[in-house]
């Protein structure tokens, strides 16, 4: 199965599994902390840990395939790569129709680096419905909006949510900023050497590393794989931000133990700074930033360097 280009895509893959009775095919397209709302008392369940119990139990315990009709299907676009799709489906089941209900779901899906996938799963059968309005509780509905704006891993801001702050503060303000883009040398390594599990050790420790050094009022986050980014608001001395900058490198590149073996971590860092009144896009301050860590990186990595104009 491919990965799922689009959000209607990965819905449709879905059903599709679902239909087969494929518990992998179904999990491969939910995040690891997936919301499942079902129509039973028992079925809500929060990542995939919690919803492979109830997909052996509804699958293997009958093993006669679904048959799936599709009645109604619509999205609704959260955000450039969030989407709520509403679908409209009647399930049967077995040649003498032993099962057949009329099923709404909505689902959420988001954009990620494996193709979309689904974080919010909510059904419910047509029975339980008293009125047109689909039963959402608000403290699920919180949760998924969350979930849709941070980064799973290390729960920094993702890159569409930090796109969105930086973009519309450079549009409202004019004081200084700086932009600095954070990436981490020599990753791949570690997940080749070491293993994925402690290459997502080494993004979480940069991430708290980078709240510890740069504080509260900086906004950060994971723009995904290694590269990170923080947005500095109200400069009043380029000094403080470099002196964080550089307090970061020393605390991050200290020896750790990645499977019984010393790793010394590092990173090339690129800053930009926009001065009071300077009219720029985020798109601009990316790429000035993007082009001062690519020159870090020349350098030896494990740096930073400022490009101001």
């Amino acid at each position: 199965m491919v990965n799922a280009a689009t959000a209607m895509e990965a819905v449709h893959q879905l059903i599709r599994a679902y239909e087969a009775l494929d518990i992998e095919g179904v999990l491969r397209l939910l995040t690891k902390d997936v919301v499942w709302i079902g129509t039973g008392w028992h079925e809500h369940c929060f990542g995939k840990a919690e919803v492979l119990p109830l997909l052996k139990d509804d699958f293997l315990g009958n093993p006669t395939p679904y048959s799936v009709k599709i009645l109604d299907i619509r999205e609704t676009m959260l955000k450039p790569d969030v989407s709520s799709i509403f679908a409209l489906m009647s399930f049967s089941r077995g040649s003498e129709l032993s099962l057949s209900v009329e099923s709404r779901c909505t689902y959420v899906c988001v954009e990620t680096e494996d193709g979309y996938k689904i974080s919010s799963w909510h059904c419910s059968v047509g029975t339980a419905l008293l009125d047109k309005d689909e039963y959402f509780p608000v403290k699920f509905a919180n949760n998924i909006m969350q979930k849709a704006r941070e980064d799973t891993l290390t729960h920094l801001m993702n890159r569409a949510s930090f796109e969105e702050l930086a973009s519309s503060y450079l549009l409202t303000r004019s004081d200084s900023m700086a932009c600095i883009l954070i990436d981490l040398d020599n990753f791949k390594y570690v997940n080749d050497q070491y293993g994925h599990s402690c290459g997502d050790s080494v993004l979480k420790l940069a991430a708290a590393q980078l709240l510890q050094s740069f504080g509260d009022t900086a906004s950060i986050a994971r723009l995904g794989g290694d590269e990170f980014v923080v947005l500095v608001p109200s400069v009043e001395k380029e000094e403080d931000v470099i002196q964080c900058v550089t307090g970061f490198l020393s605390r991050f590149s200290q020896p750790i133990t990645l499977n019984t073996q010393l790793y010394t971590p590092s990173a090339s860092i690129g800053v930009f700074f926009r001065q009071e009144g300077q009219q720029i896009r985020y798109k601009q301050c990316y790429e000035k930033a993007d082009a001062a860590m690519y020159q870090a990186k020349k350098d030896g990595k494990n740096t930073w360097k400022i490009l101001r104009n």
